[in-house]
Parts: structure tokens; C-alpha cells; sequence
């Protein structure tokens, strides 16, 4: 009985209005080579959609939850349906699963609320102020990089060219050079009157201002993540660059100890890098230099420019940063001088407190020299060691011996006094 009723069903669904004839509802409509017949929604065909929906947003299967397969064809049973699923797959219709048909009404209600989703969708308005990524212009992007880059120069190009002009009043350590010679820019001012510069350019900021680039590039990624559900390709890319930008600015800080040698500095301090630095300036116009503080003069045979840098402090050309034996020479004579000058402050901090209270033998001359010196001590530490800890057991190790000597010279000789 169950059969009959069954075979009869189908039967009755395959004699449904023609798909061109007017008036034809989804669920009427014949199944054809590969479709999959979802009750009280129409035929939904595996590989692509015969019946006129060409878009696969808006066809029926899609709008009750159903997915488009592509592929071999075989027997699906679509999740979350209540119903059965009749699949066509090679000219032959099997039944998968029992389950009574829908009646017109049901057939009514669910053609509205398909028709009703798909309108929905296709009415719904495109985010205003935004377009896709597959139709954004790529002249607005390279726009968007002229302009940041030109923030950028205008944000670090003190930072990465600087004229040094000296000071009206010198320093004290300057007049105190000057009055041994060793100040090279007084003994070259004393030959022209010109005012003499130093001419700096940083590879650091450079490299700072790459970080810049990088972290607002991101920063603008973000936001647009964030608010438009938009997600470049390139993100990842960026931030890699990023994190090498930063790792390299940590190893440019460890170079600044170096001092002259530091490579990521370009000064006229340098015979090369002066050279280098002349040669670039002569394509940039006199009036452009004048503001800054350089002048030019005709020097030489050929009358090739020269400008008015401070003379190098180098007193022969080296290559950059040094060479490796030039270099490990210099820090090993570093090192030995340091450890010669610590040698002979910890003598000072040792003999100068027993001799103040062997010779002054008073209460208040050793109680004074010990707190004045143990007090010097604990800056010292401070100055040159990093943990914490150890600068607390220095400075307590050097109180402690202190107040031996004090015990020693305030305790009262055997044979005097009571």
C-alpha cells in the first residue's frame, strides 16, 4: 500500500507544468539530467542550475539552505531537511528516504519565502565608501603610497640630514681642548673665517623610517579589517617586513657605543665619508645650501666645488666601521685601559677613607668619609652594573670593610683611658 501511494506521488510530480510554460511554480518544475528534487522547493541541479537561474545566489536549492555540489554524481540527502530527497543521477529517479509530499499550501508558503529571500538578497545595498577588492583601482593605491611617502620625508628629514654648526659659546671641554690645540675646529677657523660645519646623514633613521612605513600600512590594514570585513593579501608580507625592520633596529642600537665608527652614521668627521657626502652635493643648487648653512668654493686645479666642512678628525681614511684587525686591537687597548682605571678608582675608594681616619683620628672624620664614600660607591655600581642585586651586595660588601676601619680606628688603645 505504501508502495503505491508512493509511486503515485512521483509519478504525479513528474507530470508537472513544462519549466517555459507561464505560471510554473518551483516545486512543479520537471527534474531534469542531474537534479536533486527538494520538496516544496523545486529542482536543484548538481552541476549547474538548467532552469534559468544562472546566478547561484539566487537559486531556489540556495535559499532553503541547500549547497551546490559539483562533481560525480551520486545519491545526496541534503542535512536539515525534513523531508525526503529524490536524486536523479544517471536518467533513473530513486527515492531516499519516506516521507509524505507537501500539499499546495505548504508548496505556496515556501515559493514565497524563497522568492522572498532571493529578492532580499539582490535588493540588499552594496557598503558605501568601500568597493571589493577585485575592483579597487590600483592608481589609488599607488596615490595613497606618494602621499604617505611624502609624510614620511617630511617627518624625518631632519632626522636623517642634519647641519651641526657650532655653538656661539663653546663648551668648557672645548676650551679646554682649545687650549692644548686639540680642537680641530678652532685651529681651522683660526686659517678661515668661513664658518666651518659638520654634515650628518643616519642610516638609522632611515631604517626608523621604514618602521613608520610598515607599522601605518598595518594600522591602515586593521582598520579596514575591522570595519569592512575586508582582508588584504599582502598582510602577511607586511608584517614580516615589520618584525625584520624592528629586529634590525635593535641591532643599529648596539652600534652606537662605537662612536665615530658607527656605520649607520655618515658624517664629515669621516675622510670618506666627506668625500662622499661632497660629491652628493654637488647637483643640489648654491641657494638650497646657503640656507643650511653650507657654502662652496672653486678648490683645486680643476675648480671642483669644496665645502666649508670641518676638517675629518680621522687622520688617515679607514675603511667603514674599521677593519678587523685595526678593531680588535682598539678594544683590546679599551679594555685594558678600563680595567687599569677601575684598578686604580677601587684603590683610591679602599686607601683613601684608612688614611683620612689613621691620620684624623675622630669620631665624625671616620663616620663622615664612610658615608660620603660608601655613598660614592653606590652611585659607581649603579653607574656600571645592571642587576640590581649586585649593585646591593657591592655597596654592602664595601660598607662592611668600611666599618672594620672605623671600629679599628675609634676603639680606645690598651693602655689608655679607663
Amino acid at each position: 500500500m505504501d508502495g503505491d501511494i508512493e509511486a503515485a506521488a512521483i509519478e504525479q510530480n513528474e507530470r508537472a507544468t513544462p519549466v517555459n510554460e507561464p505560471g510554473a511554480r518551483l516545486n512543479d518544475l520537471p527534474l531534469g539530467d542531474g537534479d536533486i528534487a527538494v520538496p516544496g522547493m523545486g529542482p536543484y541541479n548538481i552541476q549547474g542550475d538548467k532552469h534559468g537561474n544562472s546566478n547561484p545566489s539566487t537559486r531556489p536549492g540556495t535559499a532553503a539552505g541547500s549547497t551546490h555540489v559539483a562533481g560525480p554524481r551520486h545519491s545526496y540527502e541534503l542535512p536539515g531537511t525534513p523531508v525526503g530527497v529524490r536524486v536523479n543521477t544517471s536518467n533513473s529517479v530513486t527515492s531516499v528516504g519516506t516521507a509524505r509530499l507537501p500539499d499546495s499550501a505548504e508548496r505556496d508558503q515556501n515559493v514565497t519565502r524563497a522568492s522572498s529571500m532571493v529578492d532580499l538578497g539582490n535588493e540588499m545595498p552594496r557598503r558605501s565608501g568601500t568597493l571589493p577588492a577585485t575592483e579597487r583601482v590600483k592608481g589609488v593605491t599607488e596615490a595613497e603610497d606618494a602621499a604617505l611617502d611624502k609624510f614620511l620625508i617630511d617627518h624625518f628629514k631632519n632626522d636623517l640630514f642634519d647641519v651641526i654648526k657650532p655653538t656661539a659659546a663653546p663648551a668648557p671641554a672645548s676650551r679646554f681642548l682649545k687650549i692644548f690645540g686639540l680642537d680641530p675646529l678652532g685651529r681651522e677657523q683660526k686659517k678661515d673665517k668661513k664658518l666651518k660645519v659638520n654634515v650628518r646623514v643616519s642610516l638609522a633613521a632611515l631604517n626608523r623610517m621604514r618602521m613608520r612605513r610598515l607599522q601605518m600600512k598595518l594600522a591602515h590594514q586593521i582598520l579596514r579589517m575591522h570595519y569592512y570585513k575586508e582582508c588584504s593579501t599582502d598582510w602577511e608580507d607586511l608584517l614580516k617586513e615589520y618584525i625584520a625592520a624592528t629586529r634590525d633596529n635593535d641591532y643599529i642600537r648596539t652600534c652606537i657605543h662605537r662612536g665615530i665608527d658607527d656605520p649607520f652614521l655618515v658624517g664629515t668627521e669621516k675622510h670618506v665619508d666627506a668625500a662622499i657626502l661632497n660629491a652628493a652635493l654637488l647637483d643640489i643648487p648654491e641657494a638650497e645650501l646657503r640656507k643650511e648653512g653650507l657654502w662652496a668654493t672653486a678648490d683645486g686645479e680643476d675648480k671642483r666645488r669644496k665645502f666649508n666642512f670641518v676638517p675629518p678628525v680621522e687622520k688617515e681614511p679607514r675603511a667603514i666601521g674599521g677593519t678587523r684587525m685595526a678593531t680588535t686591537r682598539k678594544q683590546k687597548t679599551q679594555l685594558f685601559l678600563q680595567r687599569v682605571l677601575f684598578s686604580i678608582v677601587g684603590g683610591i675608594f679602599l686607601v683613601g677613607p684608612m688614611w683620612l681616619m689613621a691620620v684624623l683620628n675622630a669620631k665624625y672624620v671616620s663616620l663622615i668619609s664612610t658615608s660620603v664614600f660608601v655613598f660614592l660607591a653606590g652611585l659607581l655600581a649603579a653607574w656600571k652594573l645592571d642587576d640590581p642585586k649586585t649593585v646591593l651586595s657591592t655597596t654592602a660588601a664595601y660598607a662592611a670593610v668600611l666599618v672594620v676601619f672605623v671600629g679599628t680606628s675609634t676603639a680606645p688603645s690598651p693602655g689608655g683611658g679607663s
